[in-house]
This record gives structure tokens, sequence and C-alpha cells, in this order.
């Protein structure tokens, strides 16, 4: 084993050459006592690569090494050494010192990581999770580490968030703490990280290069004081706090950003980049770049940062930097990141097309004429372009409006040249997505979005293709309000056979508060008679006292109903209510949620008794409850328009209310005494009347509402859109930015035995507290868009919160020989189906927490496995010797 420089300058590894003792440390970061062996003559030297040596690190316990000599050979893919420099070297000796490793803090800089919180917040808290035996004696070294460099304290803080351990690549343990909900609270730091694309623009011209990475750069930024207590975490052996920037606070990469940007903001773009703890220097020359590389380390030294050497490169011509091989003669991609595009298996989904065209995309910069091939190719295979295409692009074209350029086929017209699109699906689908779904598009409609198409493109039926676009974008169906009658043709209610049988109930207000602190109106309705009563009361009283209004106020009078129609009002939802009306066996009749119109006519009463209070009260409004009585009387002896006499008449067995007038009019003959054979068949010829008169008068409504509403199309199992004015709103969340539908959702039932509706049970969520019946015309119909007439779609799901999708869980996990296993992932905020396969190092960065835990089921269901029994064979059964 070779010990080079970086190692013997390192002071993690205690050498004793007297005792021939080395201390070593294993993956826990535990120093482990070595002795070094005598020198043999039969030592041979071999090749070996560094992951061998790893392995053997990794695998065995180090109880005795041998010294000797190793050389280093270069990857055959990795970038080219340049000819060291001895003045590389004694640069690199002066400044040792920013190559120890950092400890402690660095009090004087002037940038410390501060945590903000959002007004109103509390402490958030998190359990202490379950650890095994191997995570336990990792936790406790890594704690004793991070105590001895006093980057961390014990902690009495009310904060407390959990602890758990990720694998890295190489097998070992990382320490992440779990900082969602301290994120959540925190005020967010808009601070920009630089562009890669911008950085690499910055190297034209550059021949040398070096490349710095700062050793735990985060945690040699101090934390505020006064904030270190929000990062508290606790775990098995205590209670602490950092007193260094941790990984895993919301705003870190924003400070870090902004601490190297302060340290060398002389030196950005000039011969300097910095993309967090990556720190390039380039230059045009080796003594230029000397210079450059001797200000940075000094700039390193006086801010007091250590860099990691074994990380480091220095005037190199070609090295690796953010993802691409940097060399003066330009900029190219990885090769694993080329290999990946070259093994990408073939699409089966729309989610695969969409993960390798983001992949492809981000490299089409490196391939010339990225779009060309699949132009010209469309202009070849397509029926209208491909004789046109042919002539055109040979040695001799006809004259004609089409012409070729770099391969493109144009059509001048209009005093301009359009590139003509061919039938290909996926162009036309991208072209549409670009001029209607993209941001700077932003879902305008189909005359919009086809005259900026047609500004710079041409291809046949792009009026038809537009429109069916759009009218499957499912963005604009959730945010766009609709043009159209609404759905749900009026049913009205049955008509009562007799008075006193069937009421409607309802409480209006509120007004202004008399001497009994009355604010409110019962009102109460009979649906045959069109008697009402007009009660005062508290706007806002509790069901037991509106029930008691209600029995001295109706039922004492006229007696017990057997059914109330009234809105779905809480008091009358309520569990008191319900057992009341059971008791006294009256059915609740309520209507649709947020549909006053099921009980037009209580809506209707409300309406004449204010227009009939504004006639009657004084300016002050103090009277209101005084003539609560005289707009009774008043309303109860006019002629109701849908029964053609007046309520009080048909209410009380046809006998009239006696008004003032009366006194100069004739007394009723004997025969028209109440309870007269001749009265009772009156009274039984005016019910009749009554109720043919309400039947005509339901019929004319029906049809005069009719005219301006469609049949139900909806059934049971279908997908609706439901109006988001049916839901409450969140905090601070403007209505008029809210998207004007919700859902789709699936129809449960139709309410009531007509499977047409009008009132339809959705399947809501159960988070969304809200009274699962829909009248048809808070619904819309849900048209799924069709992946097949538009492939490659991309995706319609809503922005996240932070422009990244987040995953939401794990579904599966799959492997293929030696690659790396890949999980089937759905996000948040998008629809179920939209899945997508990615790698355990992307899941593992993008969501450790959910990668964690899916591991740990897959390795406790792997364990619980039971495992092939092993057949005997002979070699097992010889003795051995």
């Amino acid at each position: 084993m070779i010990l080079g420089m970086s190692w013997l300058r390192s002071a993690d590894h205690p050498v004793n050459f007297h005792d021939r003792t080395v201390h070593i440390r294993d993956r826990n970061g535990v120093l482990v006592p070595c002795t070094i062996a005598t020198p043999h003559t039969s030592i041979a030297c071999h090749v070996v690569s560094v992951a061998r040596i790893c392995d053997a690190i990794a695998q065995n316990d180090v109880k005795e090494m041998g010294l000797v000599f190793l050389h280093a050979l270069p990857s055959p893919d990795g970038p080219a050494a340049s000819p060291s420099d001895p003045r590389i070297s004694h640069l690199l000796d002066e400044y040792r010192d920013v190559f120890e490793a950092p400890t402690g803090t660095v009090p004087d800089r002037p940038i410390r990581h501060g945590i903000t919180l959002e007004a109103g917040t509390v402490p958030p808290r998190g359990c202490i999770y379950r650890m095994s035996e191997e995570e336990l004696k990792v936790l406790r070294a890594q704690l004793d580490d991070l105590l001895h460099k006093g980057w961390i304290r014990p902690s009495c803080s009310p904060y407390g968030a959990p602890v758990l351990f990720v694998r890295k690549k190489n097998k070992d343990l990382r320490l992440c703490i779990d900082y969602r909900k301290l994120n959540a609270q925190t005020v967010k730091n808009v601070g920009p990280l630089p562009r890669i694309d911008d950085l690499l623009e910055r190297l034209g011209g550059a021949m040398y290069f070096s490349k710095l990475d700062l050793k735990s750069g985060y945690h040699q930024i101090e934390i505020q004081p006064q904030d270190r207590y929000k990062t508290a975490f606790k775990t098995r052996y205590g209670h602490f706090e950092w007193v260094v920037m941790p990984f895993g606070l919301t705003n870190a990469p924003a400070t870090f950003q902004a601490a190297m940007t302060t340290e060398f903001r002389d030196l950005l773009d000039r011969s300097v980049l910095i993309y967090l703890d990556d720190i390039l220097v380039y230059s045009r020359t080796l003594d230029e770049h000397i210079v450059h590389l001797r200000i940075v380390l000094n700039r390193l030294r006086l801010a007091k940062y250590k860099a990691n050497l074994d990380k480091c490169e220095f005037a190199k011509q070609e090295l690796e930097y953010l993802g691409h091989f940097v060399t003066p003669k330009g900029i190219r991609p990885l090769a694993d990141k080329i290999q990946a595009i070259v093994d990408w298996p073939g699409p089966r989904c729309t989610t695969d097309v969409r993960s390798f065209m983001g992949l492809a995309g981000y490299y089409q910069r490196f391939v010339e004429s990225y779009s060309k091939p699949h132009f010209v190719k469309g202009y070849k295979s397509d029926p209208t372009y491909s004789k046109l295409y042919a002539k055109v692009s040979s040695d001799h074209p006809p004259a004609s409006h089409y012409r070729i350029s770099d391969g493109f086929l144009l059509l001048y017209t209009r005093g301009k040249d359009f590139l003509v699109v061919p039938q290909d699906r996926i162009l036309r689908t991208r072209l549409l997505g670009e001029f209607h779904d993209a941001r700077l598009s932003a879902h305008l409609g189909v005359n919009r979005t086809l005259a900026r198409l047609r500004q710079r493109f041409h291809w046949p039926d792009v009026l038809h293709d537009v429109t069916r676009y759009i009218e499957s974008c499912a963005v604009c169906h959730q945010n766009k309000g609709r043009s159209r009658v609404p759905f749900g043709e009026l049913k009205p209610l049955p008509i009562p056979r007799a008075p006193r049988l069937s009421i409607a109930m309802d409480v209006t207000g509120p007004f202004p508060r008399d001497r009994h602190d009355h604010d409110g109106i019962l009102t109460v309705v009979d649906r045959l008679s069109k008697y009402a009563r007009f009660l005062p009361c508290k706007y806002h009283a509790a069901a037991p006292e509106l029930a008691r209004l209600l029995h001295t106020g109706w039922i004492t009078n006229q007696g017990v109903p057997e059914d109330i129609v009234s809105g779905r009002d809480t008091r009358f939802m309520s569990a008191f209510w319900t057992s009341l009306m059971a008791e006294s066996g009256t059915t609740m009749k309520p209507s649709s949620a947020r549909h006053p119109q099921t009980d037009g006519q209580m809506e209707r009463a409300h309406q004449t008794a204010q227009m009939m209070l504004r006639t009657l009260i004084r300016p002050d409004q103090k009277d209101w409850v005084d003539r609560l009585p005289d707009i009774e009387f008043a309303y109860n002896t006019s002629v109701h328009p849908a029964i053609c006499v007046t309520p009080f008449e048909l209410h009380h067995g046809g006998e009239k209310a006696r008004i003032f007038a009366d006194l100069l009019l004739p007394q009723a003959a004997d025969i028209d005494v109440p309870c007269s054979p001749a009265s009772v068949r009156k009274y039984r010829d005016l019910l009749i009347k009554a109720r043919t008169n309400m039947q005509k008068a339901q019929i004319r409504l029906q049809q005069q509402a009719n005219r301006h509403r469609l049949p139900c199309p909806f059934r049971e199992g279908d997908l609706v859109w439901v109006l988001s004015e049916e839901f409450a709103l969140e905090q601070d969340v403007s209505r008029k930015l809210l998207p004007k539908w919700f859902g789709p959702w699936k129809v449960t039932s139709a309410v009531g035995d007509d499977p047409a509706g009008p009132s339809f049970v959705i399947n809501i969520p159960p988070h969304l507290t809200v009274h699962r019946v829909f009248h048809a015309s808070k619904l819309a119909i849900y048209t799924p868009p069709s992946n097949d007439e538009f492939p490659g779609r991309r995706s319609q799901d809503p922005p996240s919160m932070d422009e990244h999708q987040e995953v939401d869980r794990v579904i599966t996990h799959r492997k293929y020989g030696n690659k790396p296993r890949q999980y089937k992932v759905t996000f948040k905020q998008c629809a179920p189906d939209d899945t997508r396969w990615i790698s355990s190092t992307d899941l593992q960065t993008s969501a450790p927490l959910i990668f964690a835990d899916y591991e740990k089921q897959r390795l406790a269901k792997d364990a619980a496995r039971p495992s092939r029994p092993t057949p005997v064979s002979d070699k097992q059964l010889r003795p051995r010797r």
C-alpha cells in the first residue's frame, strides 16, 4: 500500500515508524491500530485498482499490512494529466495549511447562516427512529467526532429533529437529519445559484484549469448564535445542536453560495468560477495560472477555509467540472452520460419518453443538427411532402414557393418564409406544446395559439390539430370557465296532499338587534297552502333554541308535519335535530349543498318579506321586529300566484281573513258558516283548485327554466370536475387565482331513484371536509387526453412549490444484471398513473427518507423470505482432510 503525500500530511492517521504502527480509520471513522510487517524478499508487485483496495479494506478487518510500492495508472476514460510543474509543488507546500482538516469554527467571517421562521410557528418535534446495531455504532462514532471538532454541542432546545442513516455508493452510512418540518416553517432565501451552462460559457480561451473542493464545506460556515437552538436534533445518545451549518437546511445552499461569492467577488468570471464548494481556476497561460492559483489559495488562507487535497486537481488542461469535461478545445459531456443515452431502454409509456427527452435534450447543444434528422426523416416519410421534398432538394429544382434551407423545407408566402412541419405526431405535439403549454404561452385559446403558430410554421389541418389539442388540455379544463348553459333540468318537488303535512323552513338575517337580541327571522312556510310564519330569533341561535321556537310558533297551532324541507344548515343537520325529528316521526329533506334553488319558494318568501319590511320600518331600522306581524298578515291574506287563492283561506279551511274593508260588506248567509256541508264542499273544491293551479305553475316554471338547462350527462362511474367555489379557502389564498374546477373525481351514485340526477354523490378525497353531494350545475364533464393522438405530450400536472417534482412514494423496484437498481415512483400533485423509473442515486438524492424507508421494508421482506435449501453434493459429503 502506498502512503502518498496527501495521506502523510493529513492528521487523521497517526504513524509511528519507531514502533512500526499505523492508525487507520475504518468505515465508521474509528481509529484502528495496525502493525507494519517486516519486509520480505518474496513480495511481488502487482497493479491493482483503488476500488480493489477499498473493497479489501471494507470487507476485511485490518490487522497487519505490508508496505509495498504501487504505481498510480491514469484511467483510460479520465482526463489526460498535464506534466507536473515544480512551481505547483512549491505553491502547494507553501499553502499546506489550506489543506488541513477543518476543526472548530471561524467566528469572524462576514456571513453566517441564519434561520428566520414564519410568524406564529411552534417548534416542530419528531420521534427518534429505530436503528440497527451497525447504525448505533456509527452514530456514536460520528457524534464523538463532531463533538471533538466542536461542530455540535449538547442542547436543551425545544426543537428536536430525528436522525437516520442512508447508504452511500461505497456502502458506508451517511448521517441524515430530517429537517422537513423546520424547513416548512422557514422563510425561504431567494438567493440564486448560478446556472451551470452560464458558468461553462465563461471558459472560452482558457488553457489551464485547477479545481478545488472544500472539505466538509457546509461545516465551515458558522450558524448565528441566536439560531443554533433551532437546528437541534435528538438521538439515543443525547440531544445536540449544531454550531456550524449542517446539511438539510432549506437555505443552506444559498448561504454557502453567498459566502463564496463574497470572498471571490472580484475574481468571478475573470479567473474563478464557483458553484457551491466547487472552485474552478482558469487561465490562458501557465504563468498566469500560477498567479491566479496563488491568489485563490491566499484568499482561502485568509478566510480560513480548508480544501480537500484528495479531490483537488492543479494546472490541468483537461478535467471534470460539474458533470462535463473542460478542455482548451471546448466542453464535452461525460462518457457515462453518453452511455446512459446509448443504453436507454425503449420507452413503454409517455413517462419514459419524457425522461429520455429530458436527458437527451440537456445535451443537445453537443449534438450538431440535433433536430434536423427528425425533420428530414419526417419529410421523406410524409405522403404530402415526400415527392415535393425530393424535387426541391434535387440538383435542378423546379420553380416553386418551396425551397430547402439547411435541410429544412420552407414555404414562401405573404412575404416571408414559413417552416413546413412534416406529418410527425411527436414533432407536431412538441410544437403545439411550446405554443400552448409552455410558460411563455400560458394556455391561451384556439385563436391566439393558432395565430402564433401561423406566424412561423405551416402544415395542413393545423386548425384541427390546435383545436383538438386545446380541447384535450386538462389544465385549460381546470382553470378556465365554462361558457355554456348549466346541466341539470328543473324537477319540482312533489305536491303535498293537504295543508300542514309538509313545511319548509330556513333562517335569514342578520338584522339590527332589538331589545331581546333578535337579529334573524325563522321563516316557516306550508308547502301547499303557502301559509307563512315569520318568527323573530337569534341569527346564530343553537339547534335547541330553534327547535323550541318551531314548537311554540308552529307545531302547537298547526300540528307536527310529516316532512320538513330545509337547507343544509349545520343546526338542521346536527345530531340533536336529527334525533328530535326521528322521535316526532318527521322526515328531514335537506336541499343540495350550496344549491338554494332546491327550495325556491323559501327563497322567494324571504325576498317578499324583506321587501315589505323595507317599506314599513323606520330609517333607523329599530322596529323591524314590531312590523313582522303586519307583513305576516299581509303576506297570508294576499292571493298567491301559485295557488290563485290566499294562503290564509286555503290553510284555514276556506275561511277568509277579515280586514277593515269587510265592515262595508254584507254578512255571510247561514249556508256559508264554517263546518256546514256547503262550506266543506266549497273547501274541497278550493283544495282541488289550488293543487291544480300549483301543478300548472310547476309545469310552466319547469318549461321556462329548462330552456336554459341541459339534461345531465353524468352517470355512475364517470369522472367529473367540481366547481372550486364549493370548497372552503385555505389561508393566504385568493379565490380569484384558484383553479375554476377541482378534480377529476368519480361519480359514486345519483341521489334519489332517478339515475340522471340532478344531484350526485362525488368521491371527494377524505382530507377535503365538504358535503359530497353536488348538483349537476356544479359539475363539468372530464375528457381524458388521448396519448395516441398527441404522443410525447408534456405532463399537465401543476408545478410544485419549489419548481421540482417531489417523490410521493415508491411502488416497486427492479434490477437488470450488474446495472444499478431502479425504483418505480409516483410524484406529489401528479396523476396516480404518472409513474417513472429512476435510479437509486436519484431517489437517494431527491428523497432520502422515502428511499431509506423503502429499503428497510425491502430488506425486511428479503430476510423474512425463506432461503432455498442447498442440495447435497458429493463434495459436501466428503470428510475434511
